[in-house]
Formats: structure tokens, C-alpha cells, sequence
């Protein structure tokens, strides 16, 4: 019986207990009183019990018709609220998942924790999926065929179809060696001292922000021997083993450390910077809810 109730059996009762008055209820309800009728009809078929004694003059409830109020109506009041509730939550917000490229850690920055937390609290039927990709893929490649939704990406980038979001890091420069490589006992170099040590390169990056991440040329008009990127394990172990430098963020020890390799202060490199980064073409609300949390939490600092 319980499984063939209407809710809408239900709501005309509820109001008609209350309205006494077919005409008046119908009105309310915008139905017809023909269709309150049935409604009432089918309700006290299901029920077995009569829950209204009508007149020509005057429409009451039975004591069967007051007991099934007096239980009902807060039962089906609470139906109400619990799917208003969810209603009002998701009806601006987003839901889905939103899929975070992040090369590396240091391109996150340092709150990015915050900014993702912040992102789920306000998004909670929205589910943060952070995609790592290693140094022999391009993370805008996988953003522009729609497997990344948005991607923490150093900077410069030239693109016109890719948007340039919040700011993320600005870091110094700092020069990986090995733990024994006379540049390691020094409190700063020039990126001239890199001398004929291999650095590394990442060939699947864009090429203007390769060339300022890890200049092709020293100031001094050097030509430097630039290799192609492997993971980042086998990177350490190469810096570590003295086979390669490293250019990078004064971060990054503190994401890959390594007994073997010591970071150097580069004191003529640029700072540099990461942001978010998504599409022009995509208008996506769950994007558009990430990028407002990060300027949010990235505004508090």
C-alpha cells in the first residue's frame, strides 16, 4: 500500500484539512475540484478509511482523517525541507569533477592545499581529482583535448587560446648540484658558472617559456648544453651523480629531496612564475567556481 501513495494525494489532503473547503483548495492548488476529489477519493481507497465527512454545507475531517493529519503533516513537512535543502544547495553550485593538472608540486605553489580546500567547501558535490604528469608529457596538451579542465603552468606563455588565471608562486632561482661539485660550497652563482655542465630542457613545454625558465644562452653570450628532460627521479640521480645541473625554483628541494644534490642560489636568473591555466573556448562553471576560490585565498595572503 505505502508504495502506491501519491505525494500529491498527500499535499491535497494536507491542504484540504487545513482549507476545509474543496473549492477553496482546489484554487490554492490550482487543480481542479474534480481533481481534488480524486485525489481524495484514491487516497482513502488506499487507506481504507474515510478521512473527510462531506455535506452540501460543510466538509470536516474524520477522528481517522485528524489522527492521519496530526502524523503526516510533519512527516511531510520534513520530506519538503530535505529536498528544498538540496535544492538550494546545488542550484548554484557545481557538481561533476573538476580535474586539476599539476606538472609538479612546486607549480601549485604554496597554498594550493588552502585553495583546493576552500574550492570543496564551497563545491561540495563537486570533486577535486589533482592529475600528475610527468616530465615527458605536456600538460597543455592534455587541457586542449579535454582530459584537464585547468593546469598549474609556469609562465611565460603565448598562446592565444589558453587564459591566463591567478598567480600561484613567485619564486628566486636556485642551481641543483652534486652534494661534491665545487659550486656547491658557494653561497650564490652566476648562470655563466654553469660552465659545460649539462641542463636539463623539457622538449614538450612551450619554447618561450622554456627559453626563460632555462635560458638556451648565459649573459655572457655562453651557448649552454642543454638535454632533453627524464623523470624526475632519474634527474635527481643525474644531478646527484654529477652527470647535470639543474636550473630551478628555490622550492624544489623541498618537494624532491636528495642527500646528494645541494641547491645554489642563481643570482642573475629572473624570478619566476606559476598561474592557473585554462581554456578561452571553455566556459565551464566548475572552472570559473576553482579560479574564484584561488584568487580568494590568494587575496587573503
Amino acid at each position: 500500500m505505502w508504495d502506491e501513495l501519491e505525494l500529491r494525494d498527500l499535499r491535497v489532503f494536507l491542504v484540504l484539512a487545513e482549507e476545509l473547503h474543496f473549492g477553496r483548495t482546489a484554487s490554492r492548488l490550482y487543480l481542479s475540484q474534480s481533481r481534488v476529489s480524486q485525489s481524495i477519493r484514491s487516497l482513502e481507497a488506499r487507506l481504507g478509511s474515510r478521512l473527510f465527512e462531506r455535506t452540501s454545507r460543510r466538509v470536516e475531517l474524520t477522528p481517522v482523517g485528524a489522527e492521519f493529519r496530526k502524523q503526516v503533516g510533519p512527516a511531510y513537512e520534513s520530506l519538503r525541507d530535505a529536498v528544498m535543502s538540496v535544492y538550494e544547495r546545488t542550484a548554484n553550485r557545481v557538481t561533476g569533477v573538476l580535474r586539476l593538472g599539476l606538472p609538479n608540486p612546486a607549480s601549485g605553489g604554496p597554498r594550493l592545499v588552502e585553495i583546493v580546500r576552500r574550492f570543496r567547501e564551497a563545491n561540495p558535490l563537486c570533486e577535486v581529482r589533482i592529475v600528475a604528469s610527468d616530465m615527458l608529457e605536456s600538460p597543455l596538451q592534455h587541457l586542449r583535448q579535454g582530459s584537464l579542465d585547468v593546469v598549474a603552468f609556469r609562465l611565460p606563455l603565448d598562446d592565444d587560446d589558453l587564459e591566463i588565471g591567478p598567480i600561484l608562486s613567485t619564486e628566486s632561482r636556485v642551481l641543483l648540484v652534486a652534494a661534491d661539485d665545487p659550486l656547491a660550497a658557494r653561497d650564490w652563482v652566476d648562470y655563466d658558472d654553469v660552465g659545460e655542465r649539462p641542463v636539463s630542457r623539457n622538449p614538450f613545454f612551450p619554447t618561450e617559456m622554456m627559453d626563460e625558465f632555462i635560458p638556451p644562452i648565459t649573459a655572457t653570450g655562453r651557448m649552454l648544453n642543454r638535454i632533453d628532460n627524464v623523470s624526475i627521479e632519474q634527474l635527481m640521480l643525474r644531478v646527484a651523480l654529477g652527470e647535470q645541473v639543474h636550473p630551478t625554483v628555490a622550492s624544489w628541494l623541498e618537494y624532491h629531496p636528495h642527500p646528494g644534490v645541494k641547491a645554489v642560489a642563481i643570482r642573475d636568473l629572473p624570478l619566476t612564475r606559476t598561474a592557473l591555466i585554462s581554456l578561452r573556448s571553455v566556459h565551464s562553471p566548475r572552472v570559473t567556481a576553482f579560479i574564484n576560490a584561488a584568487r580568494d585565498v590568494l587575496a587573503e595572503a
